[in-house]
């Protein structure tokens, strides 16, 4: 028996719980011999929990476990995950302590897992893995992810020539080319060209937009001469922060120009950014679309933030035809998004 479980024996517990694995143990049973005496608590026979984290085990507590799995599966299981996803409706996400996994607050995939596992969090730890159901490879989490990995290679925080060489090698593992002129970096993708300045505080970002050609053809090519920058709505923290934004925005645009969709859309914040991808690359703003549409400002605002589930299928061609983007773009996104909403 392990010191932690023999300490825990004189100090009058007849009960160990592993707290990695979230069981219950008797403090005989065989399987504590081999749980390290840190991941060790004790708890007493005489009261034993019944919250829903501490689960018996089913080799020394057989009839305890037999009664937490009834009333932890089946239409009791799912009326605990949806009361714990009702009463944390400030959290985004549900991390999966067992596999150090995220999933999205109201995911298919939460009732798939033994619920003592699942714990509401506000925000994404950065060692945690993203459930792949979840998040497209696309999303605004995933992109975060891979632009916060790559940055985790260098120690980007502690000088400006770590730095640049981490925002280097993020931007050509993205097929992004990016050059500096003294503290300033300059950002070419296959959709759009960039600027910052490192030594801003906040950061500032600009974008240049595409220009039609000639012809008129829907193919876009980049203005060579004469390139007019805008603005970004928001300032950026870091320069991390910068390059989840350009990133998100040059996928968003790429999807938009072949205007299909390689992964489905799970979420409105998702579709809307893409929306708004396009919107900035045609210089179209909130209010240019709202009279496009023949609608008011507000409830133009109110179908992008609800991800155009209730906008009228004849305001969803308008919005294609001043967006160059195929209607049916849209209704996929949006069954999609419905899909995924379980509540």
């Amino acid at each position: 028996m392990e010191m932690g479980a023999e300490r825990l024996r004189e100090r009058g517990f007849d009960l160990v719980y592993d707290c990695k694995k979230m069981l219950l143990h008797q403090i005989d049973c065989p399987e504590v011999k081999e749980i390290p005496s840190e991941r060790l608590e004790g708890q007493y026979m005489s009261h034993m929990p019944r919250k829903v984290k501490y689960c018996p085990c089913p080799k020394c507590l057989p009839f305890a476990a037999q009664e937490y799995k009834e009333r932890t599966t089946g239409l009791k299981g799912r009326q605990i995950i949806l009361t714990l996803l009702a009463n944390n409706k400030d959290k985004s996400y549900i991390k999966d302590n067992e596999l150090n996994c995220i999933h999205r607050l109201h995911s298919p995939c939460l009732f798939n897992r033994p619920i003592r596992f699942l714990k509401p969090i506000e925000t994404i730890p950065d060692h945690a893995s993203l459930c792949k159901r979840c998040f497209s490879r696309y999303s605004d989490e995933a992109v975060a992810y891979r632009v916060r990995q790559e940055f985790s290679k260098t120690d980007a925080g502690k000088t400006l020539e770590n730095l640049i060489r981490a925002i280097t090698q993020t931007c050509a593992s993205h097929n992004m080319f990016v050059e500096f002129v003294s503290k300033t970096a300059y950002i070419t993708t296959v959709a759009g060209q960039w600027y910052f300045n490192l030594a801003q505080n906040p950061l500032e970002l600009y974008h240049a937009n595409y220009a039609k050609t000639e012809q008129g053809k829907s193919r876009l090519r980049y203005l060579q001469e004469g390139i007019s920058y805008h603005k970004q709505d928001h300032s950026f923290g870091t320069a991390q922060d910068v390059l989840c934004y350009v990133v998100f925005h040059d996928d968003a645009m790429i999807r938009r120009m072949v205007n299909q969709k390689q992964e489905p859309i799970r979420t409105a914040e998702e579709l809307e950014n893409i929306i708004v991808a396009c919107m900035e690359d045609k210089d179209l703003w909130d209010d240019t679309i709202a009279d496009i549409l023949g609608i008011s400002e507000q409830a133009w605002m109110h179908y992008l933030d609800d991800g155009l589930k209730t906008m009228p299928l004849y305001l969803l061609e308008k919005l294609g035809a001043a967006l160059d983007i195929d209607p049916d773009f849209f209704v996929g996104a949006i069954a999609d998004i419905r899909e995924w909403e379980v509540l």
